[in-house]
């Protein structure tokens, strides 16, 4: 009975998966501002993929890396500092799972951003 127990023992320590696996939603353009106007999404702005890993401290929106993100409890976030007069950042909404990026050229005095409603995937 003691090596019944020791055996169930190991194999529940060492059989549960200890590492975290990326979080894949499909995200879908809903709006954009182009110089702080309204504007309709580009026409390959829907399916794109966001994938993301807080242990593994992984953010990639349509297969590009996005910096090091915050993680917190309702937002994934990073902002950049201000870089030859250009900003921008990225923010994924963890409740509403709406995903935003946003760049501020100030030398140029251009706003842009475009707003995604992303969506769990289903399957691998």
């Amino acid at each position: 009975m003691k090596k019944l127990f020791l055996l169930t023992l190991t194999l529940f320590l060492f059989g549960c998966d200890l590492i975290e696996q990326d979080t894949r939603l499909i995200c879908d353009c809903m709006y954009a501002y182009y110089d702080r106007e309204k504007a309709d999404c580009l026409d390959n702005s829907n399916n794109k993929s966001l994938v993301f890993n807080e242990l593994a401290n992984k953010f990639l929106f349509d297969g590009v890396l996005k910096g090091q993100m915050e993680f917190e409890k309702d937002e994934i976030k990073y902002e950049s500092g201000s870089f030859l007069d250009l900003w921008y950042s990225f923010k994924l909404d963890r409740t509403n799972l709406v995903y935003s990026e946003m760049s501020v050229n100030n030398e140029l005095e251009t706003e842009n951003s475009t707003y995604y409603q992303c969506r769990l995937t289903d399957g691998v």
